[in-house]
């Protein structure tokens, strides 16, 4: 009997209550149910639907309340409506979701909160609700574009799966309700109110910089702090080790949040290979992670180490050297990139093209602005628009969008009218 039952409740939480139809009655079952699941199955609900699931609360941080969105596009299945202007869509207050214009079946009491990672390691805050469904807050960082996208879906727990219906783009709360000084992406990284940040960085090898009363410190994927906010700035870990910066200087910490490498230079990149370009009374060099110089400090720039590789520049000449410091490539740019599948980016003047690991320039120097090789393919900049071309240099999706990222998984994130999608490939939406 109890199997028929989940079965019946199942049907509804993926049909009946995703056009918000339910009897008060329906709703009340629908209601225990999830006040029922325990943590392991709601965790087990989001790694089953290509979430990486990482912080959970039974109930909601209640310093969220007073939260108000405004969404300038929907999406309903396969359909999209643009609004005209800028309309309220969502708020919460004391403890419930609210969904504005779209009846009641969209709000209800907030049951759980989570915290996780979707398929691109985008940073997501997830409600589960009363209703049967979940709430999903991507909160990725995207140059002149919305900050966030809002995904509902039907759920069910019987077979741990979600079925998307609604996809909201919400545009800043900066011009409504007083907002200025909400940072809802904070609680992405911490749902303890008591460890509300300033603005909360992505994480990278399970730690993450924080943001408070304009210091910077360190988190863990807990919410725990490895670092207290003490620095002037701080930036995210790559290979065991992060850039600090305390009165003009900059040094590392380690993962425990040790000091390894003194606060003394006056500028810092990340480690890549090993090694870390740092800038020293003006000139750079590199340096390794315990601190010691392996490439003089000596050049008036210097890019960081990729595919065994650093570009260098004393006075107007630019050189690539090998990890030992050697001079393996001059070359006759203004400006060289890292290179990534085997390709550099180099411009002189204003134009930009690609040159091999030969220094070969392959693909002719006549973009406007090119960005780095990923999955074959690398954005290129033109008449004002972006697009992408291959490694044969033949545009291989139009130059018509206005931002362009890199392909991860086959995905890549783009802007478009003043939208945010995901392509694939062939450019098709995803």
């Amino acid at each position: 009997m109890k199997k028929v039952f989940l079965l019946a409740l199942s049907f509804y939480l993926i049909s009946s209550v995703s056009f918000g139809q339910t009897s008060a009655s329906t709703k009340e079952k629908i209601a225990n149910y999830i006040r029922s699941q325990t943590e392991v199955e709601c965790r087990k609900l989001l790694d089953n639907n290509g979430f990486k699931s990482l912080q959970f609360m039974k109930g909601y941080p209640s310093c969220l309340d007073g939260y108000v969105f405004y969404s300038d596009r929907r999406t309903l299945g396969e359909e999209s409506e643009v609004l005209p202007e800028p309309a309220k869509c969502m708020s919460i207050e004391g403890g419930s979701l609210k969904v504005l214009g779209m009846g009641d079946g969209y709000s209800c009491e907030i049951v759980f909160t989570l915290t996780a990672k979707n398929n691109l390691d985008s940073d997501c805050f997830v409600f589960i609700g009363t209703n049967g469904w979940l709430y999903s807050f991507n909160l990725f960082k995207f140059e002149r574009a919305v900050p966030m996208t809002l995904d509902f879906y039907g759920l069910s727990f019987l077979d741990f799966t979600l079925k998307r219906r609604i996809n909201f783009l919400l545009t800043g709360n900066s011009k409504f309700e007083n907002n200025e000084s909400y940072n809802f992406s904070g609680f992405a990284n911490s749902l303890k109110c008591a460890n509300v940040y300033e603005s909360v960085g992505s994480y990278y090898e399970g730690l993450a910089w924080v943001k408070k009363n304009g210091k910077f410190g360190i988190i863990d994927e807990a919410g725990g702090e490895v670092v207290p906010p003490l620095y002037d700035n701080a930036i995210f870990f790559q290979e065991g080790m992060a850039q600090v910066k305390y009165m003009d200087k900059w040094g590392f910490i380690d993962k425990s949040g040790k000091e390894v490498i003194p606060v003394k230079y006056e500028s810092a990149g990340a480690f890549s290979e090993g090694l870390a370009n740092v800038r020293l009374n003006g000139k750079w060099g590199f340096i390794d992670k315990s601190g010691n110089i392996v490439i003089p400090i000596m050049y008036d720039n210097a890019s960081r180490f990729s595919e065994g590789k650093a570009s260098v520049r004393t006075g107007d000449k630019e050189t690539y050297i090998d990890k030992t410091g050697k001079a393996i490539m001059s070359t006759q740019y203004d400006v060289t990139l890292n290179y990534y599948e085997g390709f550099a980016g180099v411009a002189k003047g204003d134009l930009w093209g690609f040159i091999d690991k030969t220094g070969a320039e392959v693909i002719p120097l006549k973009y406007e602005k090119v960005d780095s090789f990923s999955e074959g393919l690398a954005g290129v900049k033109s008449g004002g628009k972006w697009g992408f071309i291959d490694t044969g240099g033949n545009v291989v999706l139009p130059i018509k969008y206005d931002y362009v990222g890199i392909f991860l998984d086959g995905i890549a994130r783009v802007s478009l009218e003043k939208r945010v999608i995901n392509i694939d490939k062939t450019g098709k939406e995803k």
